[in-house]
């Protein structure tokens, strides 16, 4: 890419008074954290006082759009270690020319990376080659202070001037705080989940496993190297948000006192439409990646329990995952491929639809979910929530009032707050009409767009809102 492309593009933007930067940003994602982003940009409170700078993997160089009235600047995404200072792009063309040539690269990359820190590099290189354990672990203190896209971000900051930097989740918030070490833009924080607070890839919660092999002692070196880099850059913002209590928890010890604000900024719309017609099954909804973590293979692995409640039980899978032939196996074991279908990874009407003609929403999350929207989704549908207590779940999910919440990992009770639902009709109504009523009142987009451009306001030093750029 060449850089005088770049400062063109950010000096035809011009002034704006912030910068949100984020991974991913739709339409290149359309994950429940980018869609909350883009439906809080979309309200004029932020929309028009902002320029949101993404990332894209596909792109050979800086690509500007606008979508939904919001203007979006799209930069190459960085490869993987050790190739992260070239784009993603850069790589596949490496990859599709003869005698593969992406290996010497990746050999004489992982070399130079070594050679030039051993301390850091040296270990991440012998991880690499013995593998990663269970859990994976992140590479950020490696990958993030060398990347190509720094530059490009200050060329950004230097054309349009901003008075903030918000970054949203945890690449770009590491992204942010390296670029702003010696500028003087505060930042705005949005943690939505548990990378800084877990040594784990999976975003495992609490102390590491022993670890006894070679292996497990290199990745809880590397492990715990990157953490505390995860954590030095979190520490440098000016107002950190998280987005549940259960996350504020977890950040307490991390984030300077007086910086922390527990805002739940996850904005979800009212669909325009009735109840789905219903039909002679009991239909159950489970709507996430596919994972470990979000329990889907655990769900069905109770399924003797669940039809020996409810014999006319049917399971819809919304979502796409590593996970998806684990579940397959499980269905095809246990003879019920007839009543479980997965759909894959689906957004827009598709899910409204599935949100519409289900009986009920099923979160057998069996890790500490950090905040949680598909509660809320399932309520602006109408729909009653079953999930274990855990994390955000706790209070995204009213026991009793939205839906019910089962001791986490306790199947049979599960299953029972299933069957009870299913036996009660006038309850899943009820249940469904004060979750509509609650998203209505407390997570609309535009009540929540004036939330955080308060935010931006106090962290600029304003006491009065400039929302406009001229």
């Amino acid at each position: 890419m060449r850089v005088g492309d770049l400062q063109r593009i950010a000096a035809e933007i011009g002034r704006r008074r912030v910068v949100v930067l984020s991974d991913r940003y739709p339409p290149d994602s359309g994950g429940g954290a980018e869609l909350s982003l883009h439906l809080l940009m979309r309200e004029p409170a932020l929309r028009d006082q902002s320029l949101v700078v993404t990332f894209d993997k596909s792109l050979p160089g800086p690509r500007r759009r606008e979508i939904d009235g919001v203007d979006v600047l799209a930069l190459p995404m960085n490869a993987a270690w050790p190739l992260h200072r070239m784009s993603q792009d850069q790589v596949e063309r490496l990859k599709a020319r003869r005698y593969g040539l992406k290996w010497p690269k990746f050999l004489a990359e992982a070399a130079a990376c070594a050679l030039r820190d051993p301390k850091i590099h040296g270990p991440a290189l012998g991880l690499r080659l013995v593998g990663d354990p269970p859990g994976g672990v992140r590479m950020a203190h490696a990958t993030v202070p060398e990347g190509r896209v720094q530059p490009e971000i200050r060329t950004v900051l230097d054309a349009v001037r901003p008075d903030v930097v918000h970054a949203d989740n945890a690449r770009s918030i590491m992204m942010a705080a390296d670029v702003l070490a010696e500028r003087a833009e505060p930042l705005v924080a949005f943690v939505r989940d548990h990378r800084f607070t877990s040594l784990r890839f999976d975003q495992a919660l609490g102390p590491p496993d022993d670890a006894l092999t070679f292996r497990e002692r290199l990745a809880a070196r590397c492990a715990r190297a990157a953490l505390a880099y995860r954590q030095a850059c979190l520490r440098r913002a000016t107002a950190v948000i998280a987005t549940s209590a259960h996350l504020a928890e977890t950040l307490a010890e991390i984030v300077p006192a007086g910086r922390l604000k527990r805002l739940p900024l996850e904005p979800v719309e009212l669909p325009q439409h009735g109840l789905g017609a219903g039909g002679e099954s009991f239909s159950i909804l489970v709507v996430g990646t596919l994972t470990r973590n979000k329990g889907q293979a655990h769900l069905l692995e109770a399924w003797p329990e669940i039809v020996a409640r409810i014999p006319n039980a049917r399971i819809d899978f919304a979502g796409q995952g590593e996970a998806r032939s684990e579940i397959e196996r499980v269905a095809r074991r246990l003879g019920v491929t007839d009543r479980v279908t997965l759909h894959g990874h689906v957004t827009g009407e598709t899910l409204a639809r599935l949100y519409r003609d289900c009986d009920v929403v099923a979160l057998p999350t069996l890790w500490s979910e950090p905040f949680g929207r598909v509660p809320l989704e399932a309520g602006a549908a109408g729909r009653p929530v079953v999930a274990y207590a855990s994390g955000g779940l706790v209070e995204n999910v009213l026991d009793g009032v939205t839906g019910r919440l089962a001791p986490s990992r306790d199947v049979v009770a599960f299953a029972e707050a299933l069957a009870d639902l299913a036996a009660d009709p006038q309850t899943r109504r009820r249940m469904g009409e004060a979750g509509r009523a609650r998203v209505a009142e407390a997570y609309a987009p535009s009540r929540l767009a004036d939330q955080l451009a308060g935010v931006w306001d106090e962290a600029a030093g304003t006491d009065a809102p400039q929302r406009s750029h001229a």
